[in-house]
């Protein structure tokens, strides 16, 4: 028997005001559809394997995300019994990702459990932290990407750790992630020419632009990291005044030129700084827009 569409048929009509009246409707349409999702977890089918991007585990996350504020306990534990499913299919080797691979359903778990109250959520955000030393150095160097990378991996600390007790995800692996990922995007803005003060990174010898593969959902990761960035910028400026000008010196400027204040937050930024090249590479994509508005796929294309 064909399962029922897993999408919101939208009969509203355009422009309407949300009365309680169509919020019920909404809310029965996305209610139904995720039952749905719940009984293909069930079945296990109709659903591409167990990751959050393409299977099972997207169904719980759909539960946690949509649902968690305001949901029955029992949808709650329905989610935390299909990522568990999820958790026993053997895990992908090089996979490690928040949406590909065991890094996924790990947070889910340990933000699910966390929330449901049962000391198991220790057990999966251990196993998730385990990955970093065991698999993510599996990884080529310039995987860096989203999707298959490691600021995909990233995401999965950094998601969980905003929805855990303070301190559950370790700094130090947040800063190794993220200074990896600094020093990669540096040194492949040189290679190809991109502004020498910002970052970019190739995937099977493109410089993607996207959210999968690209600088975009690099950068959108890295954003949610500012304070680990910042904190990496205070460390190679130094604590003291001799200190600072050594770090400076050792900067591909020489340290030279002006110093210039971030207005939102008043962190001083050297030239050469990491949180400069974030912030670079923001322009630098906002400049490559086409005139439609949209990112070209990568360097050197000049089509939608």
């Amino acid at each position: 028997m064909p399962s029922k569409p897993r999408f919101l048929q939208n009969t509203l009509p355009d422009g309407i005001d949300l009365s309680p009246r169509h919020l019920g409707v909404i809310g029965a349409a996305l209610k139904d559809a995720l039952e749905e999702v719940l009984l293909c977890g069930k079945r296990h089918e109709d659903l591409h394997g167990t990751s959050v991007y393409l299977g099972i585990s997207g169904g719980d996350r759909s539960f946690q995300a949509a649902l968690a504020p305001h949901t029955p306990h029992s949808l709650l534990a329905a989610a935390n019994s299909m990522c568990e499913d999820a958790l026993r299919s053997p895990p992908h080797k090089t996979r490690v990702t928040f949406l590909e691979g065991g890094a996924g359903p790990l947070a889910l778990l340990a933000v699910l459990q966390w929330e449901l109250g049962q000391p198991t959520w220790r057990q999966h955000l251990e196993a998730l932290l385990l990955m970093a030393s065991q698999q993510v150095p599996q990884l080529g160097p310039g995987e860096c990407e989203v999707l298959y990378g490691r600021a995909g991996f990233l995401w999965a600390l950094l998601w969980a750790q905003r929805r855990l007790p303070p301190g559950s995800v370790p700094r130090h692996l947040q800063k190794e992630l993220v200074r990896h990922i600094l020093t990669q995007g540096r040194s492949g803005a040189a290679e190809l020419g991109w502004p020498v003060a910002g970052l970019m990174f190739q995937w099977h010898g493109s410089a993607y632009l996207g959210a999968a593969h690209g600088l975009a959902g690099i950068l959108y990761v890295l954003c949610h990291a500012m304070d680990v960035i910042d904190e990496l910028d205070r460390e190679q400026q130094g604590s003291g005044p001799d200190q600072g000008l050594e770090a400076a010196a050792a900067l591909p400027d020489g340290g030279g030129g002006s110093r210039e204040t971030c207005g939102r937050c008043g962190t001083v930024q050297l030239p050469g700084s990491w949180r400069a090249a974030v912030e670079a590479s923001i322009s630098g994509l906002v400049a490559a827009c086409l005139p439609s508005g949209n990112l070209p796929s990568s360097l050197g294309k000049a089509e939608d």
